[in-house]
């Protein structure tokens, strides 16, 4: 299933073909532009203690399908299996 133009297809993601999901590239495919700016929406919010709207766009993009993990270099993005 793809997820938008020129977005990440979750079924080859979740077949295996990945070694790790970032906020900037998944197995060289560009996160789609709606994932993105929820990205930078939540990292902004993070950075000035806005959690709620950090926690809006963590629901956000769990809407769109992925679930987010903040690690040493940033979100980490894995596709929701539920």
């Amino acid at each position: 299933m793809e997820l938008g133009e020129g977005g990440i297809d979750r079924g080859r993601w979740m077949a295996g073909e990945r070694t790790s999901v970032c906020a900037r590239r998944c197995a060289g495919d560009a996160l789609p532009p709606d994932v993105q700016a929820l990205i930078k929406t939540r990292s902004k919010a993070r950075d000035e203690r806005d959690w709620p709207a950090a926690d809006a766009a963590r629901s956000a993009l769990a809407d769109l399908g992925w679930d987010v993990t903040d690690g040493p270099d940033g979100p980490v993005l894995t596709p929701r299996t539920d």
